[in-house]
């Protein structure tokens, strides 16, 4: 039995970001879009993910912040 990859999407432009949820989940993964530097952050302590697909420029904390 085989579990779907989970991907966390960090991206302020909300359209972008659902698409991207939606596109993904639907071949096949487990993803999950957040808005934020700060929601990455959450998300990363309490969750597991395979890939984070990470915007650089955005509110509150910026991706080089979130990386760092």
């Amino acid at each position: 039995m085989s579990t779907k990859k989970k991907i966390l999407i960090g991206e302020d432009e909300r359209p972008m970001a659902k698409a991207l949820e939606l596109k993904l989940n639907s071949v096949g993964f487990e993803a999950k879009a957040v808005f934020n530097g700060n929601e990455v952050i959450e998300e990363l302590t309490t969750n597991k993910y395979d890939l984070l697909l990470l915007d650089l420029i955005m509110p509150e904390m910026d991706g080089h912040q979130v990386m760092a």
